[in-house]
């Protein structure tokens, strides 16, 4: 096809602009998540101090409210803490 005065979609010449700002990538959704889950980490660190435990907190992401719940470390998870018997392995498996 040719270009005519017949034809407008042929004649007209688009420019495109390339968007340049962060919001279209996804990244301030992203931080936001991320503030959530350093929020829960100070939160827990807040508990643990509390309950007198002085250990470092590793938590995971994703923070589930059962790794929330053990990493408070109080006295009431210090309760349901099954320590293994001698020769006996721990069932979880970190990778």
């Amino acid at each position: 096809m040719e270009a005519s005065p017949n034809n407008p979609a042929i004649t007209r010449r688009y420019v495109v602009v390339p968007n340049l700002s962060n919001t279209p990538v996804g990244e301030p959704p992203l931080f936001m998540g991320s503030s959530v889950f350093f929020a829960i980490r100070d939160a827990i660190n807040a508990a643990r101090r509390d309950a007198g435990v002085e250990e470092v907190l590793t938590l995971q992401s994703p923070a589930t409210p059962e790794r929330i719940r053990l990493g408070c470390e109080d006295e009431i998870v210090r309760r349901c803490i099954v320590k293994p018997k001698e020769g006996q392995k721990s069932f979880f498996v970190v990778i």
